[in-house]
């Protein structure tokens, strides 16, 4: 994972211009308003940010605490384990990693400086010159009626049952609705013994890996939550595929009325 992360970034840490790359590929956002508006859903969700330093090997976590668009700034909290503070002063850039809308996003940020408020110290940075947000539209989501497609799962960590309905559905993944339950689920968290009741009467069960956690657009007190499928066998494969191209068809036939 982490020599995967090293392929994304940009190799030169002190260059301070857009690479080829990033200007040509349609995968790195370099639009200052779409970085911003990528940032704020970071920190709306807010999911923990995976942090690599240069030279390490090893993983650390962190969450972006505060966007200053006037000076160009982001804040970030105190790096854990607490060790990744004292290899950040020394280098004083990091690689960030995190998920959006079940896609993963990474980035760079430089200039990184510590400062403190009363009890608290925090770290600011530049704002990123790109992020690197390889949008699925090889998989795209498809839109569920409510109460069309019922789905249960348990928490592998806290053993909560949860009970809710399909909002959309992909060939690799889909979102619930869930009552808002503090911080018993989280993004990384994984949802085991899941089970979905397809159209035609056809049972699918798997596990699902979450990866995005926000405030519903139907309900406030309700989170939408989207993760993907793990490891689905060839026949589970087949029969999700057979049931997208069921429910696609039904989407063009109601487009074309």
């Amino acid at each position: 994972m982490l020599g995967s992360l090293r392929k994304v970034f940009i190799e030169d840490t002190n260059q301070s211009d857009l690479t080829v790359a990033e200007q040509t590929n349609p995968s790195f956002i370099v639009e200052p308003s779409k970085i911003i508006k990528l940032l704020q859903q970071i920190i709306e969700s807010p999911p923990l940010c995976t942090v690599t330093l240069p030279n390490y090997n090893k993983t650390f976590f962190t969450s972006i605490l505060e966007i200053q668009q006037q000076k160009g700034l982001l804040l970030f909290d105190r790096l854990t384990p607490p060790s990744g503070n004292h290899l950040l002063s020394q280098c004083g850039v990091l690689k960030l990693s995190t998920f959006i809308n079940g896609v993963h996003l990474t980035f760079q940020l430089k200039e990184i400086i510590p400062d403190h408020s009363i009890n608290t110290t925090f770290y600011k940075a530049q704002l990123p010159d790109s992020i690197y947000y390889p949008q699925r539209r090889s998989s795209p989501r498809i839109e569920m009626d409510i109460n069309t497609i019922p789905f249960q799962g348990t928490s592998r960590d806290t053993g909560l049952l949860i009970k809710s309905y399909v909002l959309d559905i992909s060939r690799t993944g889909l979102c619930i609705d869930i009552s808002k339950i503090g911080n018993t689920i989280q993004s990384g968290d994984k949802l085991t013994n899941c089970l979905i009741q397809l159209p035609g009467t056809n049972t699918l069960e798997f596990d699902l890996s979450l990866r995005s956690i926000r405030k519903s657009k139907f309900n406030i007190s309700q989170k939408q939550i989207g993760g993907f499928f793990n490891s689905l066998s060839m026949q589970k494969q087949n029969k999700l595929d057979r049931t997208i191209c069921a429910l696609e068809r039904q989407q063009i036939r109601k487009r074309k009325n």
